[in-house]
């Protein structure tokens, strides 16, 4: 303990207790070897993020509490990675992966910077004050709304700064999806570890 406190070892080491685990079955449950537990409940060796994770599945506890104890996350960061789970398990990844890599560069357009006749001009329905309007009502609401706009100043992004723009998000969307690929790794990493806890249940 420290201040009151627990540290990663004594926390661990609590874990294992409580659930009246031997080193030498929790280092099959969690396949991490019993020198390496042993150093970690005796406070001279830190577990890595990999070894918090198979831990937390063998000892059936939460893994962002353990990290977050061992220093590597801030409750802030452990609530916004609980909410990001969240997401993952309900919605899906291959659902996640396809919206997040299916934007082109016409759709993020038109998604960020619409302009009127892309409603106006399209045989999409288009109503005004519940009324749906025919072709030929939209076209004269499109000359309409050009002939007030035509002495404006035209302030629409250049095609250099869309694609800029459009770049950016592209990165930041298969940073994600790199993200989420490792976290169906892990997915599938705990999903083994639980099924040799309960085979070793099972055993005994």
């Amino acid at each position: 303990m420290n201040n009151g406190k627990p540290d990663i070892s004594s926390y661990i080491k609590q874990l294992r207790t409580e659930k009246g685990y031997t080193h030498l079955k929790l280092s099959r449950l969690s396949n991490v070897s019993q020198p390496y537990l042993s150093q970690i409940e005796a406070g001279t060796r830190k577990p890595s993020i990999d070894i918090l994770r198979k831990l937390s599945t063998a000892l059936e506890s939460d893994f962002y509490e353990l990290a977050r104890i061992a220093g590597y996350y801030t409750d802030e960061e452990v609530i916004e990675m609980k909410g990001v789970k969240s997401v993952l398990d309900s919605v899906g990844v291959e659902v996640i992966n396809e919206r997040l890599l299916s934007s082109s560069l016409d759709s993020f357009k038109k998604r960020e910077y619409p302009q009127i006749e892309d409603y106006l001009l399209s045989e999409k329905p288009l109503y005004a004050n519940k009324h749906l309007l025919t072709q030929q009502e939209k076209k004269i609401l499109y000359k309409i709304i050009t002939a007030l706009f035509e002495e404006s100043e035209v302030n629409y992004p250049s095609d250099e700064e869309i694609l800029k723009l459009h770049e950016e998000e592209r990165e930041m969307k298969i940073k994600m999806n790199d993200f989420i690929k490792r976290k169906e790794e892990e997915r599938r990493e705990e999903i083994q570890i639980a099924k040799r806890i309960e085979n070793e249940k099972l055993n005994n």
